[in-house]
């Protein structure tokens, strides 16, 4: 009896966020079954036809109100889009041998990107605020790392790199040289996005990404500043999700109530550490990873390294096909992909310089 009345419960905060939907239905059914005698009594007592004349105007107004909107969302996104790719700003990053940086410090520096973030009203006129890292090896073998950000951004972002690598160098770049200009391979990466990607690293992951680029490659990490909310819900859902599998799973005989699904005690680790009682919170970001190459082979080689990099943990990235028409990394704004998203200590194993040998 009590798991019925929970499952009663469940099924009543479902369709809670729902109930304006259900108040049209309810209304007819309660029509649909009202006797005969009473429609009818109703219905010399009300002028239908007036009711009928206004409905179908406030239908009228309504799609009117629509279709005017979707329009004006459209040249919005097509206005952002071009302007915000003329404010968009791409520097050369030299990196110096002297720079001594520890994988610990570098949270440092996705907290700053978090810290860029727009507000609400900036977002509303401007788009969202994209940041940029591109690992670039040319015909000539030559590795080149790329920073990009919108133009209000600039002189913040750089000054964090800069507070943090004090000897690498920065010299503004046309885009043109950044992103290929040719047809190539390209590959993405995605995860399932409750539980907790790797954060510590015995090595610099981006050097092992860097041993493993032949020329021609590329390799672009694209960031936007996201609320941690939207990853706390999906790990809410998914939490309830599983104990209701659990409890169906018991009722089939399964004694032990396991079900496959995620492993709920990191999820639950991962939304401590994103609450402000955390102490040392961790904010989230929308990621996208993409690789792309001259050679097939080179851009899938360099997905499977980046998922054994993240594999030794409650989640990993992994490698998804692309569609044959998205053979080229667009420039920001312009996006064609799914983001994921990563929390800024995870963020921060891969959005960085790697360490420089000197004598390489």
């Amino acid at each position: 009896m009590n798991d019925a009345n929970e499952e009663l419960k469940e099924i009543v905060r479902s369709i809670g966020a729902f109930w304006i939907l259900l108040i049209p239905a309810v209304l007819f059914g309660i029509w649909w079954f009202l006797p005969a005698d009473f429609k009818s009594n109703i219905e010399g007592r009300i002028p239908i036809e007036t009711i009928t004349s206004i409905l179908e105007t406030l239908i009228y107004v309504i799609v009117v109100l629509l279709i005017v909107g979707i329009v004006l969302l459209v040249i919005r996104a097509i206005l952002i889009g071009v302007l915000e790719k003329k404010r968009m700003r791409y520097y050369l990053w030299l990196p110096h041998a002297d720079d001594s940086v520890s994988l610990t410090s570098l949270t440092a520096i996705t907290k700053d990107l978090y810290s860029q973030k727009r507000m609400w009203y900036e977002r509303l006129l401007k788009g969202k605020e994209q940041f940029i890292l591109i690992i670039h090896n040319d015909s000539d073998n030559i590795v080149r790392f790329y920073v990009g950000m919108p133009l209000d951004r600039r002189r913040n972002v750089l000054t964090s790199l800069r507070g943090l690598y004090r000897l690498s160098e920065f010299y503004e770049v046309d885009p043109a040289k950044v992103y290929p200009n040719v047809k190539t391979y390209k590959r993405q990466l995605h995860t399932n996005r409750l539980t907790s990607l790797q954060r510590n690293y015995q090595f610099d992951p981006v050097g092992a990404l860097i041993d493993k680029m032949e020329d021609d490659s590329w390799i672009e990490i694209r960031v936007t500043p996201d609320k941690s909310g939207v990853l706390e819900r999906a790990v809410k859902l998914e939490d309830k999700k599983q104990k209701f599998d659990q409890k169906q799973a018991r009722k089939n005989q399964n004694e032990s109530g396991q079900v496959d699904g995620v492993s709920m005690d990191d999820a639950r680790r991962l939304v401590k550490r994103l609450r402000p009682a955390a102490g040392d919170v961790e904010m989230v970001f929308d990621v996208v990873i993409q690789i792309e190459s001259k050679r097939k082979l080179v851009a899938t080689d360099l997905g499977m390294t980046i998922t054994s990099l993240t594999q030794h943990s409650a989640n990993s990235l992994k490698l998804k096909r692309t569609p044959w028409y998205q053979h080229v990394i667009t420039q920001a704004p312009f996006l064609i992909g799914k983001t994921f998203k990563m929390t800024t200590s995870e963020l921060a194993a891969f959005f960085h310089l790697p360490d420089i040998d000197e004598n390489e």
